[in-house]
């Protein structure tokens, strides 16, 4: 569905020395009713690829990230939410792998306003939330999502 279009290089995260990045924007698929986006970990740090998955009709875009504590996701999930009209839940991969920095930091959802509706915590690792598809829908005819592209966005993105 998709493949890792950012990919940092820093120590603990060597993922440009591993990897190549994919091509071509993310894709979307039907879960249930619901068209969801994937944005993978760094990727959330760039609203156009928010805003392009909204823009193509996603209603829920989902984040899995493996990020260190404190981290500015929070902020950017909500920023993702506001650009592209969709929930964004995000969960984030807990303890250490050899001799990486340690992984932690709270999971979490946005309302497609950027409302934040939840998150996880050391005591509560699970939460749930209601995804309604209609509210995602109009948040889209609201500022910024009705907004229109000059066709830059389209033509980076493939």
């Amino acid at each position: 569905m998709h493949r890792k279009l950012v990919l940092p290089d820093q120590e603990g995260w060597r993922e440009r020395t591993w990897f190549r990045p994919g091509r071509g924007g993310p894709l979307l698929a039907d879960v249930l009713g619901i068209r969801v986006g994937v944005l993978l970990c760094t990727e959330l740090m760039f609203n156009e690829m928010a805003r392009h998955l909204g823009g193509d009709g996603a209603e829920l875009i989902v984040v899995p990230r493996a990020t260190d504590a404190p981290s500015p996701c929070m902020t950017a999930g909500a920023m993702a939410a506001i650009v592209s009209g969709s929930y964004v839940v995000s969960s984030n991969r807990v303890g250490r792998a050899g001799n990486n920095p340690e992984f932690g930091g709270p999971g979490f959802a946005f309302a497609p306003d950027g409302a934040l509706m939840a998150t996880t915590s050391a005591d509560e690792n699970i939460v749930v939330v209601e995804i309604d598809a209609r509210a995602a829908r109009r948040q889209k005819c609201r500022y910024p999502c009705y907004l229109a592209e000059d066709g830059k966005l389209e033509a980076a993105l493939g």
